[in-house]
């Protein structure tokens, strides 16, 4: 399956790049659109990540060491030590539509818009064929956004074919 997928994804790439964006069939989405908005891509099935802090206290080290037969000393080598990293946490499921003007998310427990004047930059990490993470940075947001679906180099093509063809 991953060959025909790798191999699928990459004649949309080629064609979109080549022929540009043209005006879709006509299809329904799981959104209201906007008077004049087109819609141009929908994934079902699709995991949302949002970009967290994650913050922990590190144990403190110890040691027991025998004295006589009946005393121990147990020393701490050190204080427990406060530490933070970045993770990707999981927050919902559902589905990701890309229309003429914005990218849309309707999962079970959250929507989110954003509009596509407002993305400051569109990643993929997967190779092409493979399922993997576009993740999206954009105005107004510090925490970056991933979404884990199929096709997301296409996706990410989608994305800035209609953001030039559509936002000035």
């Amino acid at each position: 399956m991953s060959s025909w997928r790798r191999e699928t994804e990459t004649k949309c790439i080629d064609t979109l790049r080549k022929e540009g964006l043209t005006e879709p069939y006509p299809f329904e989405v799981p959104i209201m659109l906007e008077k004049d908005e087109v819609p141009y891509l929908v994934w079902e099935v699709v995991d949302f990540y949002e970009g967290r802090k994650y913050t922990f206290k590190s144990e403190s080290m110890g040691v027991s060491l025998p004295v006589t037969k009946d005393i121990w000393l147990h020393p701490r080598i050190e204080e427990g030590s406060v530490e933070s990293e970045d993770i990707m946490k999981l927050l919902d499921t559902g589905s990701l539509i890309l229309t003429s003007k914005r990218l849309a998310f309707v999962g079970k427990k959250k929507v989110i818009t954003t509009n596509l004047i407002d993305l400051i930059s569109v990643e993929v990490s997967s190779r092409v064929g493979e399922a993997g993470f576009l993740s999206i940075a954009k105005r107004g947001k510090e925490r970056i956004e991933a979404y884990r679906l199929s096709m997301p180099n296409l996706t990410k093509e989608f994305i800035l074919a209609t953001r030039e063809k559509h936002v000035h």
